[in-house]
């Protein structure tokens, strides 16, 4: 996704001549814009981000940062750029063990209602109270 930067510099001033490289600069940055489907400004992503891998979305960069996500269903992995996630609406958590778990990963036993998180060798019981 290039930068506000990237996209300043293509800014005409008056009288300036118009260049080759100004022009397939200017096709690469809308190309780039295009073909990314991150939000800019905000908004929503409103496709399934997960299982199917060919449906994940990139939804920020190194550049941007956002301070809310409201989704139904978040799976976070690498490049989460803030100290805590905050969630504001419902989480729904699996009702279910996952059949490879990995550490972090976490199901909610309707049976016992117990929270169980994977600590990478054993599910182990958190307390609600």
């Amino acid at each position: 996704m290039p930068t506000p930067d990237d996209i300043s510099a293509l800014e005409l001033k008056g009288g300036q001549v118009i260049k080759d490289t100004w022009y397939q600069k200017l096709v690469s940055v809308l190309m780039e814009m295009y073909e990314d489907t991150s939000p800019l400004r905000g908004g929503r992503v409103v496709e399934d981000l997960i299982p199917s891998v060919d449906a994940q979305l990139n939804i920020g960069s190194q550049v941007y940062r956002f301070n809310q996500v409201w989704a139904q269903y978040l799976y976070v992995s690498v490049g989460l750029e803030a100290a805590s996630a905050k969630i504001s609406t419902n989480l729904v958590m699996p009702t279910s063990r996952p059949p490879s778990p990995e550490p972090g990963s976490a199901y909610f036993d309707p049976s016992t209602s117990r929270l169980y998180i994977y600590d990478g060798t054993a599910w182990k019981s958190v307390s609600l109270a």
